[in-house]
């Protein structure tokens, strides 16, 4: 997928925090998140590089829907994610995306 449709907000964010930004974007939309989502999304980024651009696009369908794309960064310990949010969750999506640019996030058990 070459990302044609219209992205509002996006940042390259640390791979390691894949799980993190899923969690938080389906978090906002109220959807509960499966680990069939993250499968689904693993083996769709396989291939992908946002250097071509290649995307692997994705849905949330809870409260509200959040379309997103994400894709490897070639050469680097980085995802791109890029995601369609309405003007009320423009601020968060930011924030997401920047903590997951900015720090290594790692989840308590």
């Amino acid at each position: 997928m070459s990302a044609a449709k219209k992205y509002n907000v996006s940042s390259w964010v640390w791979r390691s925090n894949k799980d993190f930004v899923l969690n938080e974007l389906a978090r906002l939309v109220s959807y509960k998140i499966s680990d069939l989502d993250i499968d689904a999304i693993e083996f769709g980024m396989e291939g992908t590089d946002s250097e071509i651009p290649a995307y692997f696009e994705y849905s949330f369908c809870g409260s509200e829907k959040l379309d997103f794309a994400i894709s490897n960064e070639s050469g680097a310990d980085t995802l791109m994610v890029l995601v369609s949010a309405s003007d009320h969750q423009a601020s968060t999506v930011s924030l997401i995306l920047d903590l997951a640019a900015t720090y290594d996030i790692r989840a308590r058990s």
